[in-house]
Order: structure tokens, then sequence, then C-alpha cells
């Protein structure tokens, strides 16, 4: 069924959401993600997702708040815990694979928000950049 497990993916309770371990652009060989990951525009990655099955889309900001956990600040100064000093987000992520920023769903204008993983920060980042990184999800 949909809600089974495939390779490379990880299930999150708090989001209800199963997590692909890996960015768009590298593969799950087991023990760890292998290749590059994609550099990618905000269309590119909301494209990636979908391409890799219909069923992935980009995380929301909050859902990635959760994964994280102990997210404050307002919209200048929101931080987000790191994710290696967060169990569920260094279970549910490949750890060496997330130094990077990542995509949203959360649009703001012609902007949209990013977190970098590692540091727990989030910003926003105009749609048209495209040295981003891209993590799917997809419903339990």
């Amino acid at each position: 069924t949909g809600s089974e497990l495939r390779p490379g993916e990880s299930y999150h309770r708090a989001t209800d959401l199963i997590w692909l371990k890996c960015p768009v652009g590298m593969s799950w060989d087991g023990a760890d993600c292998a290749g590059a990951p994609a550099e990618l525009s905000f269309e590119a990655a909301v494209l990636g997702c979908g391409d890799l099955d219909p069923t992935y889309r980009l995380p929301t900001l909050s859902e990635l708040g959760l994964l994280l956990g102990d997210c404050s600040g307002d919209a200048e100064e929101a931080r987000c815990r790191p994710c290696a000093d967060s169990a569920a987000c260094s279970e549910v992520l490949a750890a060496e694979d997330i130094s990077a920023w990542t995509w949203t769903a959360d649009e703001a204008g012609s902007a949209a928000f990013v977190v970098e993983v590692a540091e727990g920060r989030i910003a926003y980042e105009p749609m048209s950049t495209e040295a981003i990184q891209a993590r799917c999800v997809r419903p339990r």
C-alpha cells in the first residue's frame, strides 16, 4: 500500500509524513546517500519531487519546523534546533547530507522559505535561485 516505507524513506510521527532520507539528485544505497544533491530553483524542486513519484511534494516550513523542533523568532530571526541536536531529524534525514539550504513549499511573493537544516536557520530566497536543495515528503 501507499503507507509502506520504500527504500530510502523514513516515517516521522509528528508530521505524519514519509520523508525521503536523501535530497533530490541523490539515492539511498542502503546505508547512506550516494551521488550529488541537485541545486535547484523553486520550480525545479517542485518538479523534482513530483518526478520521483506523483505523491511526493516539498515539505512546508511548519513540517520542517516540526522535524527540527524548538522553532522560535519572527520572520527575520527565525531559528529551529539544528538537525544534529534533534533526535527526530537525525533519524529521519541522512545526517551527512543536511549541510545546505532546502526549499519549503511556503511561498512569499516571488520568494519561498528555505531552511538550513544543519544549523536550523530559516530564510527566504527568490524562487529563481538555482542553488537550493530539495527534500521530498509524501502522505503516509
